[in-house]
């Protein structure tokens, strides 16, 4: 899931956006199968799912003239 939020701050010279993202939004913990044999197609390895993850992206983006630079944070 993805959410996204963008607004010009300080006189409207500089441009924020904000993101959250979330990995495995329903926390399933199933176990996914990594490899299978070639001729049988039977699994051979396993990993268990990553849990939930949240992650937030801060960018600034400040207009020097005509072009534009962003810092990511």
């Amino acid at each position: 899931m993805q959410l996204s939020y963008s607004r010009r701050v300080f006189s409207r010279k500089v441009r924020w956006s904000a993101q959250l993202n979330i990995n495995n939004v329903l926390d399933q913990r199933e176990l996914i199968v990594n490899n299978i044999h070639p001729r049988t197609l039977s699994p051979l390895t396993f990993r268990h799912q990553d849990p939930r993850q949240f992650v937030l992206t801060n960018t600034f983006g400040f207009q020097a003239g005509e072009s534009v630079a962003g810092v990511a944070g």
